[in-house]
């Protein structure tokens, strides 16, 4: 659709570990849209992230609710985890339009972006208790719980609230050296710490 219009360029905000070829559908589905932004005869900046903390959103709302509780439960809480912040994301689409606009080079195709910091999720659960004070025992839910419950939502609801889609987009590990994609788009990235406190404590 975006071929034959005045657009120059386009950037698309995709999940970490996505691709065509994924039998999980959450991550197929995202690889079919970057190819088909790749594909364009608009250059494209793709940005494969995990999961983002911006002020105020879901994520970091749920985080602190994890965090506050006395026990949190959470599936698999050794699946790694590699946040990254909701602003170094919007620096880097600001700048690409900045030198865009200037009819500078700009960085195209598929970039892989996370956080300096990879940890296990009940890690980042237990520190993002410690800046808020308070003290938190984590406990892992058997994954195979989540997949039945996810299978009961699909069943009676055309929308479910979980999929088992989502599941494995939960399970998959991140864990990956941003510098490289860093250096490339010219920004450099808010340590864990920093992002916890702008985004949890209120």
């Amino acid at each position: 659709a975006i071929n034959g219009s005045d657009i120059k360029k386009t950037c698309y905000i995709s999940i970490l570990g996505s691709k065509v070829s994924s039998r999980n559908t959450c991550f197929s589905s995202r690889g079919l849209a970057e190819k088909l932004f790749i594909d364009s005869d608009i250059p494209s900046l793709i940005l494969q992230v995990p999961m983002v903390l911006g002020e105020g959103d879901y994520a970091s709302k749920a985080l602190k609710k994890n965090a506050l509780s006395r026990f949190s439960f959470t599936f698999r809480k050794l699946s790694l985890e590699q946040p990254i912040y909701a602003g170094d994301i919007i620096e880097v689409i600001k700048l690409d339009i900045s030198r865009s606009l200037k009819g500078d080079l700009t960085q195209s195709g598929i970039k892989a972006l996370a956080g300096p910091t990879s940890l296990t999720r009940e890690k980042l659960i237990k520190k993002a208790a410690k800046l808020l004070g308070v003290r938190v025992k984590v406990f892992s839910l058997p994954l195979f719980l989540g997949y039945g419950l996810a299978r009961i939502f699909e069943i009676l609801s055309s929308n479910p609230p979980i999929s088992r889609s989502m599941m494995g987009v939960l399970d998959h590990d991140d864990a990956i050296d941003p510098l490289h994609s860093c250096k490339e788009l010219g920004i450099e990235l808010t340590v864990l710490d920093v992002m916890l406190e702008t985004t949890i404590i209120s």
